[in-house]
């Protein structure tokens, strides 16, 4: 078991030690804040203990510290999750952290003594926190929160360990107090820490981010009052980028404005909507290099999102695999789940959807196992304020070109020829006729004749550089596509090879729909190899079974018990005995004429698939063949208000 990787000086902190004025300001000043910074003080340290009786035990709520905390939890003697969440009511929506059995994790956390907050881990761990600041009511001499309109991007380099690199201010105004920053870890070649301190004070103990070799980040508050700069001091070398987020001062307007963490807790919000676009590369890695394996790659966002914007939707594509791998999406300022959207073949080219939370600053990052070449396509953002939001339908086929559904005859796709599909009013008028602006659908290619890929996209506009799914001769691909609707409800399809397509619909979006998206940090709900999701059975799902296997998904890792009306989640088919396919469905509805992905023998393949949940929020898996099934929640739909986990300032 390691321990943090700072010396015993900086578990006898000292209160007082180091005290220093928080700001440096006059008697003019108003009482227009409610942030105190102060040096740091070790309050908690379960190893002592000091500031908690033991190790704290498996699911039980423990108090926090309010005002601004450093924390890490650590030894943990197996995998679990931990909440940070308001003791009033039980941990809910994404886990703070993702906890791995003898790592270290830290955390910042910004606590309003108006509403506690209690730490819940799902294993026993060790707890140690430093206070550097406090929150009270408004009062003279405190200080409030700024946000910038953009972040600012002030330092990246890799000192060497044991280094001190002076950042200077960034945009840190000689009024304010303190500035606020995100500083990120990547990179690192050793375990250590990571202290940011203002330089105009000696080095104080503590600490500000613990390093892993994994790529890690936090928010810290940093007390810089007149000209002082900010100062960095790293026990080991690693990559570090800092961001300015805002800064703290006295005067402003909002006396109650609080700097945001990675952990902060915003009231109830309206779920985020859906604003489709045309769909748009945004990553081509054949025109820069491979993605090497084990390395995460960051993708900006900046650019193509605003500043309302909590998710994206896109379809990434690897292509060139070195080796069999998968491939793994999510924010970079979270933890990597244990978690994969999309799984490969050394040299096979496999397409996904991918429903992905961003990070703070708009980014994602790209971790693959295998080195590879990886593509992306933006195809949809999910906005706060705005978006259309979606009703979900049980699966229902709208293309079919061997019967035909959806075209006037039974005949392939030519090459290049672009099809007309009639979205709105479909399905027998389950997507509704008017007002529709999206779809979702899963779109397969069968008995494609050549190696080419798919474009899908809104008839009214230019076809785009893109594409959906790829595939080769002989070999049916399915893939989940959301996708833009013309004025008139139509979206286009062309083939660069001759091939039958088909399509189902599992939801549509509309102004005057009721329900937004909630995305969640991808987690594992179903994997029929270890037990999970099925009770502790581990037999691959039987083919052609007479019954259909049942999920819970309601009141599960961060999907509501009620209220959730559909859920996202990547599903996968591992060692299947046999070409097949799966088809997910509501279990309080017949099985459906329809398909969500497609496989050959012994081939891992995965497929976005969004479902539409049972009144008892359950969902139904049947497969022709008999194969393991893996499931990932990427998110969830509801017409509810929910607590959202933001880095937006409260």
């Amino acid at each position: 078991m390691r321990r943090i990787g700072f010396g015993m000086a900086a578990l006898a902190m000292i209160a007082g030690a180091l005290a220093f004025p928080a700001t440096n300001l006059s008697a003019a000043d108003p009482p227009t804040g409610r942030v105190t910074l102060t040096p740091p003080m070790r309050v908690i340290d379960s190893r002592v203990p000091f500031g908690a009786p033991g190790k704290l035990p498996a699911n039980v709520a423990f108090t926090m510290p309010e005002g601004l905390t450093n924390f890490a939890v650590l030894e943990a003697t197996a995998d679990g999750t931990a909440y940070l969440h308001p003791c009033s009511g039980a941990p809910s929506g994404d886990p703070t952290i993702l906890v791995k059995a003898g790592a270290v994790h830290a955390r910042s956390a910004v606590i309003d003594p108006a509403t506690p907050m209690c730490l819940t881990p799902s294993v026993a761990v060790h707890l140690v926190a430093d206070r550097w600041g406090g929150v009270g009511t408004p009062s003279a001499g405190a200080l409030q929160y700024h946000s910038l309109s953009t972040p600012a991007e002030v330092h990246d380099s890799m000192p060497a360990a044991g280094a001190t690199t002076r950042i200077g201010r960034g945009v840190t105004p000689a009024t304010a107090g303190g500035g606020t920053f995100l500083i990120e870890a990547m990179d690192g070649v050793s375990v250590g820490y990571l202290l940011a301190y203002g330089c105009d004070r000696p080095r104080p103990e503590g600490f500000t981010l613990l390093l892993e070799a994994a790529r890690t980040s936090t928010i810290v508050n940093v007390d810089l009052p007149g000209t002082s700069d900010l100062c960095i001091f790293q026990s080991a070398q690693t990559r570090i980028r800092v961001t300015q987020l805002g800064y703290l001062s006295t005067l402003g307007s909002n006396v109650n404005a609080l700097p945001p963490s990675l952990t902060s807790a915003q009231a109830q919000v309206i779920p985020p909507g859906l604003r489709p676009i045309t769909p748009e590369r945004v990553l081509d890695t054949r025109q820069t290099n491979k993605l090497e394996a084990g390395q995460p790659r960051e993708l900006r966002l900046t650019t193509k999102v605003t500043r309302e914007t909590t998710a994206v939707t896109m379809n990434v594509t690897v292509t060139g695999p070195e080796a069999d791998g998968y491939l793994t999406v999510y924010p970079c300022d979270q933890d990597r789940p244990n978690a994969s959207n999309l799984n490969f073949t050394k040299d096979q080219d496999v397409p996904n959807l991918v429903t992905v939370k961003l990070g703070t600053l708009k980014n994602v990052c790209l971790y693959s196992t295998a080195t590879t070449h990886v593509l992306a396509d933006l195809a949809g953002t999910y906005e706060t304020e705005g978006g259309s939001v979606s009703s979900a339908i049980a699966p229902v086929r709208i293309l079919d070109t061997r019967i035909p559904i959806g075209v006037p005859i039974a005949a392939k796709l030519e090459p290049n020829v672009s099809t007309t599909l009639q979205v709105s009013g479909a399905g027998g008028g389950q997507v509704p006729t008017t007002g529709v602006t999206a779809v979702t659908m899963n779109v397969t290619v069968s008995g494609p004749e050549g190696q080419g890929y798919l474009t899908v996209w809104p008839c009214d506009q230019a076809q785009p550089e893109a594409s959906n799914l790829n595939f080769v001769p002989d070999v049916d691909v399915p893939n989940l596509v959301t996708v833009k609707l013309s004025a008139s409800g139509t979206v286009c399809i062309v083939s660069t090879a001759r091939t039958h397509v088909l399509a189902d619909a599992a939801m549509w979006y509309s102004d005057d729909a009721t329900a937004g998206f909630v995305e969640l940090t991808p987690d594992r709900l179903l994997d029929t190899r270890t037990g999970v999701g099925t009770g502790g059975a581990t037999t691959p799902v039987a083919g052609n079974a007479a019954e259909p296997l049942p999920l819970q998904v309601a009141g599960r890792l961060g999907v509501p018990p009620t209220g959730a009306v559909a859920v996202t989640m990547n599903v996968t088919v591992a060692a299947p005995q046999g070409d097949g396919y799966v088809t997910v469905w509501p279990c309080d509805q017949p099985k459906p004429n329809a398909s969500n992905l497609n496989f050959r023998a012994r081939r891992d393949v995965p497929n976005l698939v969004v479902v539409k949940l049972s009144a008892a929020g359950t969902v139904c898996f049947s497969s022709t063949a008999t194969t393991h099934l893996l499931a990932d929640v990427a998110g969830y739909s509801t017409a509810q208000t929910s607590t959202a986990w933001t880095v937006v300032a409260r």
